[in-house]
């Protein structure tokens, strides 16, 4: 038994207003129905023209016999065993119609042919072929819900709107061939691209998903929009989610435009480390060998990795941190540590390769104590610490430490000169401060004492420039007014991305000049450093602040966690990881749709028994329970809950979203 998914017949869209450009007979009716159709694409390649007019007069035909009974109530969708019609009017006198066929599932309907015996012979079988198995096919008409399909169409129609304008204004002002160009354009791979067997998921039909510390995120924002004119207004974006402004909120912009700039902020090459994940591998050592994706720390800044081993055993030995200077304790090897202390100070220090210095050690009261030479590189040293001044490093042998300055009376030190020819500096011809650092570097490279030198190197100047001052990107987008959602005209929008984070900044309702837009970009530019860092560091601290919420108890492990989502008609917020594509969701949603008065829907299925809840009229105004906006999805999935519980777990996560009061309904 094989199955057969859902699929597109064909997508059209007619105006029954327009009339045929060229004179043509009135007695010609196909042409004037002809006129009518602005864009069909179908599944078959080739259609005729009685054909397509027949599909389309169908559909024309039950909207005018559904407005003869009311015409506020229009015809939206028409079932029939094997196929689906959905009719979406986006605006006045235009019309989508797509025909959908169901999901199906052939059963062979062979019957066992039996032979007809007469007095116990088989009848003389003919010469006729037996008729093929007729295959009879079970539609699944359960799986495809016309408010997702209507949903689709209308995300698609909004999208078109925002890149090319509405039906009206392009039909307006390019004319009906215009207007069939760019529907051809857009629609064709549109609706090949369709994907109607993916199971539509609630969230889809309730908006765009707000940030989940919006409620702390929207005053820094509102205090950045003070800046600016009020004709200006900004919105912060992420790949997945909005922070919207009081201001974008009252502009009541269609959700394709922030899905229009969604799609062009780049994947995040660094995300922030998670507060949870951070805690866990505190408690859980992670894996040495194992590398991490993140490349940065909590603030974006870059990981580094000392891979330094050190045996903390060792940190009490007389000379183990010394890092390679005079009297740094390391081991010799067997046949050194038997040679006695006085042939040891009548040996000649070796004379080390050139680049490589040779440092002795000194000796210590402990005899037994383990002892080696260390072999410095001294071209690499002098390069690490030039930046640094002036620095002179001397390596003396254990002989020469006996001729090291003694303190005398009065608290003054007299040095020995070891070298006749070298002359012995005055106080009264101490040199000034200026040539100090030259003098001591001349004193200590003539001193035989001195076994490496590293003259003084002026400091580099500091080569750091300046944080560059943000530049905005524009786009043209057309949008419409709040009063009239048909009238579109072109706007400017200006974006900044930053770390995977766009700002926005849309010119509403008409655009200022050049010059006074380029003023307010350069203040915005300004202040949007500050504003995104502001809004990293409260997310983080918000993070934070609900990390006890997050750590897992035992009820937490085994029991799966509830999901909501609170929709306010143009945003939802979620629970997180929320998705569901419940059946029980939808049918609710529908039953909503079509009847106002239905305010509350609870259901429960029968395998699992879960709770599924759908409940609108969130908002807290005056208006009648069924002109309140607010719709809060729920699902439940304790077996034992009864349903007072699940009003309960209702009422306190409405409670704690705080949606209500934030002004967003």
């Amino acid at each position: 038994m094989s199955r057969i998914p859902s699929g597109l017949l064909y997508l059209a869209v007619y105006n029954p207003t327009l009339r045929p450009k060229q004179p043509f007979d009135e007695d010609d009716e196909d042409a004037e129905e002809q006129a009518h159709i602005l864009f069909y694409t179908s599944r078959e390649k080739a259609v005729s023209r009685d054909r397509m007019l027949r599909q389309i007069g169908l559909a024309k035909a039950l909207v005018n016999f559904a407005e003869l009974f009311n015409a506020n109530d229009k015809c939206e969708s028409i079932h029939s065993q094997s196929r689906r019609m959905v009719l979406v009017s986006p605006e006045p006198n235009f019309w989508f119609i797509a025909a959908v066929e169901l999901p199906k599932k052939s059963q062979s309907s062979s019957s066992s042919s039996s032979k007809s015996t007469v007095k116990g012979k088989p009848k003389a079988s003919t010469s006729k072929a037996q008729p093929a198995a007729e295959v009879v096919y079970d539609y699944e008409d359960g799986t495809v819900h016309d408010l997702a399909i209507r949903s689709q169409i209308l995300h698609g129609y909004e999208k078109f709107k925002l890149l090319h304008g509405s039906f009206t204004s392009i039909l307006d002002d390019l004319g009906q061939e215009g207007l069939e160009t760019r529907l051809e354009r857009f629609f064709t791979p549109w609706a090949w691209s369709w994907d109607l067997e993916a199971k539509p998921q609630i969230a889809e039909l309730l908006g765009l998903p707000l940030q989940p510390y919006h409620s702390v995120l929207t005053p820094l924002l509102d205090g950045y929009s003070a800046t600016l004119p009020e004709t200006v207004i900004p919105v912060v974006l992420s790949q997945t989610h909005i922070i919207p402004s009081t201001r974008y909120i009252s502009a009541a912009y269609p959700s394709a435009l922030a899905e229009y700039l969604m799609a062009m902020i780049p994947p995040p090459t660094a995300h922030a480390e998670d507060p949870m994940a951070s805690s866990v591998d505190t408690i859980q050592q992670r894996n040495p060998d194992s590398k991490s994706k993140d490349s940065t720390g909590l603030f974006s800044l870059p990981t580094v990795n000392m891979n330094v081993n050190m045996d903390m055993r060792k940190w009490n030995w007389q000379s183990y941190l010394t890092f390679g200077k005079g009297g740094a304790g390391s081991s010799k090897s067997k046949k050194e540590e038997s040679k006695g202390e006085d042939q040891k100070d009548a040996e000649e220090v070796p004379v080390p390769p050139e680049g490589k210095e040779e440092v002795p050690e000194t000796s210590e009261e402990d005899s037994s104590s383990p002892k080696s030479t260390v072999e410095l590189d001294s071209k690499a040293l002098e390069d690490a610490l030039s930046s640094e001044g002036s620095l002179t490093t001397a390596a003396t042998s254990e002989s020469e430490a006996e001729h090291s300055p003694e303190p005398q009376e009065g608290g003054e030190t007299v040095a020995e000169n070891p070298d006749p020819d070298t002359d012995t500096v005055d106080e009264t011809d101490a040199p000034s401060d200026e040539d100090s650092a030259a003098l001591q570097a001349d004193l200590v490279s003539s001193s035989p004492q001195s076994s490496m030198t590293i003259l003084p190197r002026p400091r580099a100047p500091s080569t750091r420039s300046p944080t560059p001052v943000p530049t905005f990107t524009s786009r043209r987008v057309n949008l419409a007014s709040s009063e009239d959602s048909i009238a579109t005209k072109k706007r400017e929008v200006h974006y900044y991305i930053r770390n995977a984070t766009m700002i926005a900044l849309v010119a509403d309702p008409g655009p200022p000049s050049l010059s006074e837009m380029e003023e307010v970009l350069s203040v915005a530019a300004e202040h949007v450093i500050s504003l995104l860092d502001d809004i990293e560091i409260t997310t983080q601290n918000a993070a934070l602040s609900k990390l006890s919420e997050s750590l897992p108890t035992a009820s937490k492990i085994l029991q799966t966690p509830d999901q909501y989502a609170i929709s306010t008609g143009r945003y939802f917020l979620q629970s997180p990881g929320f998705t569901s594509n419940s059946s029980h969701l939808q049918n609710a949603t529908a039953l909503m749709d079509m009847d106002p008065d239905v305010l509350e829907v609870y259901s429960r299925g029968q395998n699992p028994q879960y709770w599924h809840v759908a409940k609108r009229g969130l908002s807290t105004s005056e208006e009648s329970p069924s002109t309140r906006r607010g719709t809060a999805y729920l699902e439940v999935f304790k077996k034992e809950a009864s349903l007072p519980d699940v009003d309960n777990v209702l009422a306190g996560i409405l409670r704690k979203s705080g949606i209500a009061e934030s002004g967003l309904l």
